[in-house]
């Protein structure tokens, strides 16, 4: 006969809100059956004391039944992942030359900028930041090691183009930062 897969197992709310520790870990998890999502929501309590575990499964429980009810996302989304769903929603709605440049936008500054950060993470703080980081990157040490690297390039059968990067402005032009946050606000 096998083992059980957790232990320490607890009802809070019944079913609806479980709390147990796996093999092997310390931390207690919540295991969630919310009203109108389908099947569990399995996360880490991160707390290995059983009353505060309990304490932080109740308020993850309520957090997801709030956001069910006001038809908020209960999945945690980075930047990466939601630019990926977006860019599948609408590319095919995009003119060929709006598809370039987003994708260049995307892949050049948006997603080595937020990356793997949280959506709920980005604050008008991080996005300031984000404008500094981008006004600079030509001149930055990242920028400079770019240009330096396409320069050196040479062209192939699969890329038979070479690309100098020669004309980059150190600054970018004013129209091209309002396009690009026009971007980022979509």
């Amino acid at each position: 006969m096998s083992e059980p897969a957790y232990t320490d197992y607890h009802q809070i709310r019944g079913t609806s809100l479980v709390i147990y520790k796996r093999k092997n870990s310390g931390a207690f998890q919540v295991r969630m059956n919310i009203e109108g999502v389908k099947g569990y929501i399995v996360k880490s309590s991160k707390k290995k004391s059983l009353d505060e575990a309990i304490e932080t499964a109740e308020v993850m429980y309520e957090d997801y039944r709030y956001r069910v009810r006001h038809n908020l996302d209960i999945g945690t989304f980075n930047f990466s992942s939601l630019y990926k769903r977006w860019w599948r929603d609408h590319e095919n709605t995009l003119s060929v030359h709006r598809q370039r440049f987003i994708e260049g936008t995307a892949r050049r500054y948006l997603l080595p900028f937020f990356g793997k950060k949280p959506t709920d993470a980005i604050t008008d703080e991080f996005v300031a930041q984000y404008w500094d980081w981008r006004i600079n990157y030509w001149s930055s040490d990242e920028g400079l090691e770019k240009i330096d690297k396409a320069q050196k390039s040479r062209t192939t059968k699969n890329k038979p183009y070479k690309t100098v990067l020669g004309n980059v402005a150190k600054v970018p032009a004013q129209k091209t930062l309002q396009m690009e946050q026009s971007l980022l606000r979509q």
